[in-house]
């Protein structure tokens, strides 16, 4: 019997689509979701003709794969799961997909299939919700053609299959194709499927886009936009990025983006910015973060170094900030640097514009970057770095196994500045900067009330030997017992019972409320919304 037409999309006669399908007939074309094997989502466009199956991204051919060059599909027997993987024969790997028309769309392969080869296309049914353990990906298929993850001892029934899918996907064939978008309008602009993926505490476990407030946008990065939102459920604000997902696909961030909600959603320490909640949609990856209200440290800097340029005061001869306070700062750096390493991050460009006074005076730094993303190498989270910051045997090394080491050259650099307003190693040139790390010598300002101990500490600190550098060997723990620290309470600190001695002043959230601006919807799920 001839296979029903569900040509939702109406790429039949569509000039574009024509010439690459040739004289076969089209029998099938709607969206879907192609997942990749990283579990990330990708949109896609699947047309099946009498001969092939074609995956589109957009109208651009991806892949077509002949039916016979199909060795079954794999579902799950879970209610209401909607994904499928196509596994492929010998050369072809496999496909992962998401469809509402799961079963039309393994109805009509499995017809094809049968019109191409005389046999039953196989289908095997496995309880798991997830499928991507049984999808065979591209460099296992290089490695051996034949090897598959398909289970042929859980094959189901093909006939019985047909049978039981026969009556719904006749009807399905009337029923109107809405796609996403369309329902996605400037009235009702909140019809959208989203997957929740971690939150921090229980009252998050729940928060949908229903629930978020979007008050504005407070900054712009390369990989979408920051907005500060108010959660309905609380009337706490936050700080939410938005990334798109085929930004990520394009720049290979894939990786990076996946380990870091890997690592975000066990990071908790007082000190931390902290991401509270993560969920996603097909097209972006969300972020919400607690809103931190403060001065950067890099800006903190330029004040005191203002100040001492108004009071007419000789750089060589007065320190920028006072050593206890200081202390204060690097002791809440340091124990940060601890948990991280600890949690197996390498932070390598921890600087100052990256650090925020709150306005208890405390420090606050970021665990996750507002305008970068983290770069994964050799299972160590690495951000990108700053020249003036760089560890010798990073400039020096061709390899990416970066080690906490770095991170402790980095602690002596800020330290460093810290005292004296400018980092030991300095030029315009970036180049320069590099040259000076890796080769000159580290010299002192003649500043009088710098105490020996504090000089010590960076001459440790800033050994060009990662091997011999202070806090190689026990990390912060040895760095702690030096004469630095001595007497300095760091049960304290981490309990926040140390009076800070500079609490910056910052603006209320509170004030700027109702200062609505008009955000591009489409950054966030393809519409338009005016906040009123």
């Amino acid at each position: 019997m001839q296979a029903l037409i569900y040509d939702f999309l109406k790429w039949a006669q569509d000039t574009e689509i024509k010439p690459i399908i040739n004289k076969e007939i089209l029998y099938y074309s709607n969206k879907l979701t192609k997942i990749n094997h990283f579990g990330l989502k990708q949109e896609r466009y699947l047309v099946l003709t009498d001969e092939a199956l074609y995956n589109f991204q957009k109208k651009k051919l991806k892949r077509r794969i002949k039916y016979d060059q199909i060795r079954g599909i794999t579902i799950s027997s879970v209610k209401h799961n909607e994904e499928f993987v196509v596994h492929g024969n010998d050369d072809e790997y496999d496909y992962y997909y998401h469809s509402p028309q799961r079963n039309l769309i393994i109805c009509l392969i499995a017809r094809f299939y049968d019109e191409q080869t005389g046999l039953f296309l196989k289908i095997c049914e496995v309880s798991d919700k997830s499928l991507k353990n049984y999808v065979t990906g591209k460099k296992e298929k290089k490695k051996d053609k034949s090897y598959s993850k398909m289970d042929e001892l859980k094959l189901i029934d093909t006939k019985q299959f047909l049978e039981d899918n026969a009556n719904a996907n006749n009807n399905m064939r009337s029923s109107s194709n809405i796609n996403e978008e369309d329902k996605i309008n400037d009235e009702n602009p909140i019809q959208i499927k989203y997957k929740y993926i971690f939150g921090k505490n229980e009252s998050f476990s729940s928060v949908t886009f229903e629930d978020l407030k979007i008050i504005k946008i407070l900054g712009r990065g390369t990989f979408g936009k920051v907005y500060l939102v108010q959660c309905k459920k609380n009337n706490e604000y936050y700080a939410m990025k938005s990334i798109k997902k085929e930004y990520l696909v394009n720049t290979d961030e894939i990786v990076s983006i996946i380990y870091e909600k890997k690592i975000l959603q066990n990071l908790n320490y007082p000190f931390l910015v902290g991401v509270v909640l993560c969920f996603e949609t097909d097209e972006r990856i969300y972020f919400i973060m607690n809103l931190i209200q403060g001065q950067s440290l890099f800006n903190y800097l330029r004040e005191k170094n203002a100040e001492k340029e108004s009071n007419n005061d000789n750089n060589s001869l007065s320190k920028n900030i006072e050593e206890d306070q200081v202390k204060f700062y690097s002791a809440i750096i340091g124990l940060t640097l601890e948990y991280l390493h600890k949690n197996g991050i390498t932070y390598r460009d921890i600087r100052p514009d990256n650090i925020i006074i709150e306005k208890d005076g405390y420090l606050k730094i970021p665990d996750f970057k507002m305008s970068k993303l983290f770069k994964l190498k050799n299972n160590y989270l690495i951000m990108k770095e700053t020249s003036e910051y760089l560890a010798p045997e990073i400039i020096n090394s061709n390899s990416n196994d970066y080690k906490s080491d770095s991170d402790w050259w980095t602690y002596g650099i800020i330290i460093y500045e810290l005292l004296f307003g400018v980092p030991p190693f300095y030029n315009e040139n970036d180049d320069k900067i590099r040259e000076q790390i890796v080769k000159n010598e580290l010299r002192f300002p003649k500043v009088t009330n710098v105490s020996k101990a504090a000089k010590d500490l960076i001459k440790k600190l800033l050994n060009k030997n990662a091997a011999n550098r202070l806090g190689h060997s026990k990390g912060f723990e040895e760095i702690k017992n030096h004469e630095f620290f001595k007497g300095f309470k760091f049960d304290n600190l981490i309990n926040k019972k140390i009076e800070a001695k500079y609490k910056p002043v910052v603006g209320d959230v509170q004030k700027d409320k109702e200062k609505y601006i008009e955000v591009t919807y489409d950054d966030l799920i393809n519409s338009k919304i005016l906040i009123k």
